[in-house]
């Protein structure tokens, strides 16, 4: 009886770990990402439309 209650509750509790390490890394990732979106400059180049760099590759 002690065999299968181990067995069962061994891959629960490392799903339960895993669960809670992906959990964490993607909150760690958020801030992250959040930050650099906060900390860029206003002033960013943007890409043009796909039908200006067209014309500008036919220009050429």
């Amino acid at each position: 009886m002690t065999d299968i209650l181990y067995l069962l509750t061994v891959p629960v509790l490392v799903t339960l770990m895993a669960a809670g390490v992906v959990w964490y890394s993607n909150r760690q990732a958020d801030r992250s990402f959040r930050a650099r979106l906060r900390s860029r400059p206003e002033t960013v180049v943007s890409v043009p439309p796909a039908d200006v760099i067209r014309a500008q590759r036919d220009r050429i």
